[in-house]
């Protein structure tokens, strides 16, 4: 069912939030927007982007023409969402669903349907499963005219991943996150098990890529060290400040010895993924700073942003106040059937994060230092603005820092 909510706070927080946010409603069943630019054509496998910026199916080209509902003298002057064709800007219309499918928008098996307002309802989509990603060149960073760029952005430069690897479609959600460890650390467990799983540390994501190799009869990439206090997760109070409280006690993660340095790359178990592959998985083959295009506001509303992913607008905007993340694979995924990348939270990488230099030298298979206290993470979250949420923003927090935007997904090399 369909249901409009508008935003409720406070008098003077209200206030604000219009100042900030605008005013309206939001339709909380928003569906997966498919939107794209000829400009920077960004759409899943089977689409093209139309001259109208709508990602349609070949042999479609997302326009209104004679004979269709909406063509120049129909008397509705626009398509009429209830005749049960598909037609004009249309997603689908009663069991017209235009040659869609579950598999076709880039989730599992599962019944996909269409609301009354001509939309896809995938509720009955299974999530999507892994993503091979090929190996290849690709230019990471930002060049220095890029809107809202960060002094965090690396300069652009060529980067050559020599090994393919598989990626989790979406962000590890809080019912695998359970399933697995036996416990959920969320912070915003109470809004469902198809969430991501939130306030998961660094040790603590690497502990689950260990816990699927484990699971596969893999090798770990990842040992565990440190005190070995007693506590329950996710309890980290007993612990010492640069360890987490996981399953097995009070502990830190660090690369298995045969895997340091650029070797975590020949690593046949479930990691983390490297800084590098993470911004090739997010670009897709694009250069744009969005996977829809160029970014258009650095603050407030962007229109692309939201396509993509859940930030501080769009879900302000669909009332949920305070602000919280939203169920995984409810945004418009990039061309290699990824979800979530930007918005939602932020993700983990394996790499310790180093501070961006000028340098633009080509680099092979890069990692970042062993010795840094910080860890990357990218992406942006639910309540950070859209500049965030670019290709190439980047920033480190600490390996044992448990906050409620942090959360993950793993890799694993081909």
């Amino acid at each position: 069912m369909r249901r409009l909510v508008c935003p409720t706070a406070a008098p003077l927080l209200a206030l604000l939030l219009a100042l900030l946010l605008g005013s309206g409603c939001y339709d909380v069943q928003t569906p997966i927007s498919y939107l794209c630019s000829p400009d920077h054509p960004s759409c899943p496998a089977g689409r093209h982007c139309s001259p109208a910026g709508v990602c349609v199916l070949a042999g479609h080209d997302g326009a209104v023409h004679d004979g269709e509902a909406g063509a120049q003298g129909d008397a509705d002057a626009g398509p009429r969402c209830g005749d049960k064709l598909k037609n004009g800007a249309e997603q689908c219309d009663d069991t017209d669903l235009g040659g869609d499918s579950c598999e076709s928008l880039c989730f599992g098996a599962g019944k996909l349907r269409c609301t009354k307002s001509c939309a896809y309802d995938t509720s009955g989509c299974a999530l999507p499963g892994w993503v091979t990603i090929p190996k290849g060149t690709f230019f990471m960073g930002s060049p220095k005219d890029e809107p809202c760029r960060s002094t965090n952005d690396q300069a652009l430069h060529k980067v050559t991943l020599t090994r393919a690897f598989e990626m989790q479609a979406t962000e590890v959600t809080q019912k695998q996150f359970k399933a697995l460890m036996s416990y959920n650390p969320s912070y915003h467990s109470i809004h469902g098990d198809d969430l991501p799983v939130d306030q998961v540390t660094w040790h603590a994501a690497a502990a689950f890529c260990n816990a699927l190799s484990a699971q596969a009869g893999l090798t770990p990439c990842y040992v565990a060290l440190g005190s070995g206090k007693a506590c329950t997760p996710p309890d980290h109070l007993p612990c010492p400040a640069d360890e987490s409280c996981l399953a097995s006690g009070c502990a830190k993660l660090e690369a298995a010895a045969a895997y340091q340095g650029q070797a975590i790359y020949g690593c046949p178990g479930y990691r983390l993924p490297c800084e590098a592959e993470w911004e090739q998985a997010y670009r897709a083959g694009g250069t744009s700073a969005l996977y829809t295009g160029a970014i258009t506001s650095c603050f407030g509303e962007d229109p692309r942003a939201s396509a993509i992913g859940w930030y501080n607008y769009n879900v302000a905007q669909a009332g949920h106040w305070p602000l919280r993340p939203q169920r995984v694979a409810t945004r418009q995924p990039n061309q290699r059937c990824l979800f979530d990348l930007a918005g939602n939270l932020w993700e983990w990488c394996h790499d310790g994060y180093a501070a961006p230099t000028s340098a633009t030298q080509p680099s092979t298979d890069p990692v970042g230092p062993k010795a840094s206290n910080y860890r990357v993470v990218r992406g942006g979250g639910f309540s950070d603005p859209p500049h965030r949420m670019r290709a190439g923003y980047r920033t480190g927090v600490p390996p044992a820092y448990q906050h409620a935007k942090h959360g993950f997904r793993c890799v694993r090399t081909r």
